[in-house]
């Protein structure tokens, strides 16, 4: 249920259900969003369905190694720290190095 939330405020309201696979490690997420037009008086409905897969740590690094990438850099979710337990996701910036 990592993805699951759902916010009922604003001009914009959504609900998102998840669900993890362990055997496939996908996780299918299904967005519902409503998004109010105060100036025609009305609610526009639309849906998003996202396939996500997760890997591990090891698996990155040596899908990086494989594509002759060198990793700089790994933060925590979306912003500039380093990445703990908690984290939901971890990003990371590789590089290739310059050849001669």
């Amino acid at each position: 249920d990592m993805f699951t939330q759902t916010d009922q405020r604003g001009p914009v309201r959504h609900v998102w259900s998840s669900r993890w696979d362990d055997a496939t490690r996908l996780c299918h997420v299904t967005m519902d969003f409503w998004v109010r037009d105060d100036a025609a008086g009305d609610t526009r409905h639309f849906r998003e369905e996202h396939v996500q897969r997760g890997y591990e740590i090891a698996e990155i690094q040596a899908m990086l190694a494989d594509a002759g990438l060198v990793k700089t850099a790994v933060y925590g979710n979306y912003g500039t720290r380093k990445p703990n337990a908690k984290s939901d996701r971890w990003l990371f910036v590789a590089e290739r190095p310059l050849t001669r």
